[in-house]
């Protein structure tokens, strides 16, 4: 006797392959977050020489030059021992020991209306432990000083 053979073929059932597949888009679009932007920090770059004594203003011209303004700042050097510890502050060619002499100082320079800077830029010992610059900075930060940079020094 012979019997007919049964089909071997297989029926996949597409739509709720697709159903789930448009849910699963859907769950995803609708559930997700980006990452907040990062913040952008407004910075400048130095200028080759720094001006650290500021000269008078001279009177604004009529015509723009093409040469940048130059930044006048003043230079703070940390210093630091083997271990990381602050060893002495030095700005311009006086020398502190701690932070609070430094406060003093910078805060005397920024009330003399004949010292106008720009900036303050930190150099920085490789040794020194973040401690003692995030101090300095958030000195500066508290004297209204918001434009200050550093470096490593050398």
């Amino acid at each position: 006797m012979f019997r007919p053979r049964q089909s071997t073929e297989i029926e996949v059932p597409l739509t709720p392959m697709l159903d789930v597949a448009f849910q699963l888009l859907t769950f995803f679009i609708l559930t997700f977050k980006p990452a907040p932007m990062e913040l952008q920090f407004d910075l400048n770059l130095l200028p080759t020489t720094p001006q650290t004594q500021p000269e008078p203003e001279p009177p604004p011209e009529d015509s723009p030059s093409d040469e940048p303004p130059a930044i006048r700042s003043f230079q703070v050097s940390l210093l630091s021992d083997s271990t990381g510890g602050l060893t002495g502050i030095e700005l311009e060619e006086l020398r502190f020991d701690d932070i609070a002499g430094l406060r003093e100082q910078v805060k005397g320079l920024l009330e003399d209306p004949d010292y106008a800077f720009d900036q303050a830029l930190i150099r920085a010992d490789p040794d020194l432990h973040w401690e003692h610059l995030v101090a300095v900075l958030n000195m500066f930060s508290d004297l209204g000083m918001s434009k200050v940079n550093f470096t490593e020094l050398r």
